[in-house]
């Protein structure tokens, strides 16, 4: 039986940071595939790039790059990183992982940011309102 496990130190992010070419091959492994594979593809959103389907509280969109989105009268900047989705809203800011999610606003306008999917500069984001 075990009952605890310690990490040891230090972790491998840092000991991969110490050292410019391990640094990169740690960031880029996340992509990795064997030879032969299919690329990688993002799923479809259903609201493509149709940003202003998210004014009716609920939508599935594609960015490229950076977007202006409007949802439940709270306009934000989504922007795609390497790993993930920055969501600037006023004096907030959300850095998200595939499949993490966040939520911004106040009672009654409440948005909330889940990240279905990145891809080379492109992401597929779940956006609610409530």
């Amino acid at each position: 039986m075990l009952a605890s496990l310690a990490m040891p130190t230090p972790d491998l992010p840092s000991v991969a940071g110490a050292t410019p070419v391990l640094a990169h091959s740690y960031d880029v492994a996340p992509q990795c595939r064997p030879l032969g594979s299919p690329p990688p593809t993002l799923p479809p959103a259903a609201n493509g790039t149709d940003y202003g389907a998210c004014a009716a509280g609920k939508c599935q969109v594609l960015v490229t790059g950076q977007a202006d989105i409007t949802a439940s009268g709270l306009t934000f900047t989504a922007s795609v990183t390497t790993s993930g989705v920055r969501v600037l809203q006023e004096l907030s800011e959300m850095v998200l992982g595939v499949g993490g999610s966040g939520s911004f606003g106040y009672a009654g306008h409440m948005v909330t940011v889940r990240v279905t999917a990145v891809l080379e500069g492109k992401a597929v984001l779940d956006i609610t309102t409530g």
